[in-house]
């Protein structure tokens, strides 16, 4: 049985923060997910995946413990901060991560449902510290995010790959700017790939894209901050598009 995962952000954010913004706030941070979403399957093909970061320097947390409360499940998180829970009935869930030396979160009425994949990120602060809300100079963070469409005839040509996008970051949060600035992609289990995939798919191909950048203009986030003030920002974002069978 196949099985289609749209793979976009759990989000981790790799870049460094720093005490100022480079080129007037033109920094480019990379912010990687994993977050997919599986079509068709069984009741219990439910699952929550999110990242854990550190609130003041938006550093990924290793060996958070991520649990559900009340159901006796849980996980830890990888270097890069991230986790993944899987075979949940359908529901809400209230779910908490914890580190040590942090302070503990939890989020309630996270649904999941329709064998679809719920996400969730958390930002925790160390015990004793400020919240981050006073920091000077922070780097945006998603606080809302959409998984893209797989277009039907990408799936039908097995067409997979990475859209990198330029993307531009108001001080409200919003996204004013966003364009594909590098593709890497691969068909036909690797024969083809970058330039001969667009010469033989150009349509499947401009339909992922659009896809990818419909779905990055619903993103909002918690804008940048400069001088404790909210500013616009730069980042690279890539959005994955990969098949995978059982």
């Amino acid at each position: 049985m196949k099985k289609l995962y749209v793979f976009v952000l759990s989000v981790v954010i790799i870049a460094r923060c720093q005490a100022q913004f480079a080129d007037s706030n033109k920094e480019y941070i990379a912010l990687f997910s994993n977050t997919s979403v599986i079509t068709g399957g069984s009741e219990k093909n439910n699952s929550i995946m999110g990242t854990v970061i550190d609130i003041v320097g938006r550093n990924p947390i290793e060996k958070a413990v991520v649990e559900i409360m009340g159901a006796g499940v849980k996980t830890t998180t990888s270097k890069i901060g991230q986790f993944k829970i899987t075979n949940l009935e359908e529901g809400f869930y209230q779910i908490r991560a914890s580190a040590e030396g942090y302070e503990a979160q939890t989020q309630n009425n996270l649904y999941v449902g329709g064998g679809k994949t719920g996400t969730s990120f958390f930002m925790l602060k160390k015990i004793g510290a400020a919240d981050g809300s006073e920091y000077e100079n922070s780097s945006p963070v998603p606080i809302s995010t959409k998984s893209p469409n797989y277009p039907e005839e990408a799936k039908k040509n097995r067409i997979e790959g990475i859209f990198y996008f330029d993307v531009r970051i108001s001080e409200t949060g919003e996204i004013t700017f966003a364009r594909c600035g590098e593709r890497n992609l691969f068909a036909e289990d690797g024969m083809l790939k970058n330039q001969q995939v667009i010469d033989k798919y150009p349509q499947a191909v401009n339909l992922m894209e659009k896809e990818a950048l419909d779905a990055l203009w619903q993103w909002k986030f918690k804008p940048a901050k400069k001088n404790r003030k909210p500013t616009q920002s730069s980042l690279i974002l890539p959005i994955k598009f990969s098949l995978s069978k059982d």
